[in-house]
């Protein structure tokens, strides 16, 4: 069954978010470099989600305060799950998988449907079976994480020397349901596509437009049990957002009192990403999310890796290693794309967690983000 709604009438946003980059001109082949996008709570403070978190009108959250040498201040922040120093074992935080189908001028982009370019499944069913959402070996670089997700693997990993010894594992898993999926026409002033090589077309579609249609989708949803206690995922197939000098594939945001975070990812077959293949944008939304469900998570500045060209200063676990792949992940018949991720020890310059002394999770950075960013 599908649920189809009215687009809604577009207006002008304006997104603040340290990082973004200038996306490659737009021709009519489309555009060719992934980015990613962060957008800050807006309605309340951190402080306020924790409160929400502890009277469970909200996610679980846990708080960290850590020094940083590289600029003398103490940082503070929330992360999704439970302190790793409760080691109270396994914090499930609901999640709602959201396929949005989209009509684009001729065109439909339909991430549940099998087609050329997605092979034997279809995008949805990929996803669903994929590490992100269910248990696989985790074993890197010789040490057994445990049988469990990708982005648990990565918490477990970034906190690990802090973990060992506890009386119950520590894990924070996403417990995946999937909702009907919504179907949506978007206004030709709002949306275009563009040829691809081998698989047809992709599609585009405003960010000022779709930004306030996701919102507006999750009360509605509230009677399939969307709300501030649960963590929606929308899922896109085939198709960027664009705004003014930026392409962007996946975002999180964070607004409203109770807290209401949600993700929004794209799962791409067209190959014009070729280094953002199948799950790799939605790892990246999904571990930011968990480390940084606020968007208010800040550090010391850092930048010039992944996709910041210039300096940011938050704790945006994926942004540094945008377009790196993680080792494959076999499971389900499928040879799943994970994103690398940095470790919370990376940005903070702060006392190393890492599992095998790294400060990523493939241990392509062996050292931390170094002094401040100019």
């Amino acid at each position: 069954m599908r649920t189809r709604i009215a687009p809604l009438i577009a207006f002008a946003i304006f997104v603040s978010s340290a990082g973004l980059l200038p996306a490659a001109a737009q021709d009519e082949e489309g555009p060719t470099q992934a980015q990613t996008l962060t957008i800050p709570l807006q309605g309340e403070t951190p402080e306020q989600a924790m409160q929400e978190s502890m009277a469970a009108s909200t996610i679980p959250l846990w708080g960290y305060s850590t020094f940083s040498n590289v600029d003398h201040k103490y940082h503070t922040g929330y992360i999704m799950g439970s302190s790793p120093s409760i080691g109270n074992g396994t914090t499930n935080i609901p999640t709602y998988i959201i396929p949005l189908i989209l009509n684009i001028g001729n065109y439909t982009f339909d991430p549940t449907k099998k087609n050329l370019c997605s092979g034997k499944q279809a995008p949805l069913t990929i996803v669903q079976k994929s590490p992100l959402f269910n248990d696989a070996p985790m074993v890197w670089g010789g040490t057994n994480l445990g049988t469990t997700q990708y982005v648990d693997a990565s918490l477990r990993a970034e906190f690990w020397t802090a973990i060992q010894g506890l009386q119950l594992p520590w894990h924070t898993k996403f417990q995946a349901t999937t909702l009907n999926a919504i179907t949506v026409t978007v206004p030709p002033a709002y949306g275009t596509t563009y040829r691809t090589v081998l698989c047809g077309r992709g599609g585009v579609v405003s960010f000022s437009w779709m930004y306030p249609l996701i919102r507006s989708l999750i009360p509605q949803l509230q009677s399939q049990g969307v709300g501030p206690t649960s963590f929606p995922v929308f899922l896109l197939y085939n198709v960027a957002l664009s705004a003014p000098g930026f392409t962007i594939l996946g975002y999180h945001d964070a607004y409203g009192s109770p807290l209401q975070v949600y993700a929004v990812a794209s799962f791409d077959s067209t190959l014009r990403f070729p280094d953002s293949p199948d799950i790799s944008i939605l790892s990246h939304e999904l571990a930011e999310a968990s480390n940084n469900p606020t968007g208010l998570n800040y550090a010391p500045s850092w930048g010039h890796t992944g996709q910041v060209r210039g300096c940011q200063n938050n704790f945006e676990v994926g942004d540094p290693f945008t377009g790196t792949q993680n080792p494959d992940i076999y499971l389900n018949g499928y040879n799943y794309h994970p994103q690398e991720l940095a470790f919370f020890a990376w940005f903070f310059r702060s006392n190393n967690y890492g599992v095998n002394g790294w400060y990523s999770t493939n241990g392509t950075v062996l050292q931390n983000a170094g002094g401040l960013c100019r």
